[in-house]
């Protein structure tokens, strides 16, 4: 699949990002908020992929996880309920958008449109995932602490 990512700096020097779709509006988010420096995640995606090492919870930044499973790449908001915030990529395709927002980062800040390629969004990708891995991913963090959050209280007042 493919969508397109634009990056630019507003008038306030603000990183700015629109994105034609559901999963370029993840990777959005991701180098948006939690990828200023681009150094560490590309080391670690390209370090795992090389060594084939299994599955790998790179971490969650801002708002987003980093799953990885040699070399495929699951991206999604660890925040949002919604299933179309998620998108299944090669190393390869994240090391490529990963060179064109450096590139941007580090040039001269003009606007600048790529197009994002990846293998799945939505269910489907973490379907996917989950099924290349071998293993289940559950929920997004913060909703599943929310959730217990919900039970603990529902609990304490003599509910379920």
């Amino acid at each position: 699949m493919k969508e397109s990512l634009s990056f630019e700096f507003d008038q306030e020097q603000r990183r700015v990002f629109s994105s034609d779709g559901h999963g370029a509006s993840i990777l959005a988010s991701w180098l948006g908020s939690d990828n200023p420096g681009l150094e560490d995640p590309y080391e670690d995606i390209e370090s795992h992929a090389q060594e084939k090492r299994p599955f790998a919870y790179h971490g969650m930044g801002n708002n987003t996880g980093i799953y990885q499973f040699e070399n495929y790449v699951f991206v999604r908001s660890e925040t949002d309920r919604l299933e179309e915030m998620q998108v299944l990529m090669t190393a390869e395709q994240v090391r490529s958008l990963l060179a064109a927002y450096d590139a941007f980062w580090k040039g001269d800040h003009r606007p600048t449109t790529v197009d994002v390629e990846y293998i799945a969004t939505g269910k489907e990708a973490k379907t996917q995932f989950e099924k290349l891995a071998g293993r289940k991913i559950g929920k997004p963090r913060v909703c599943a602490w929310l959730d217990r959050e919900k039970a603990a209280e529902a609990a304490a007042k003599g509910g379920a």
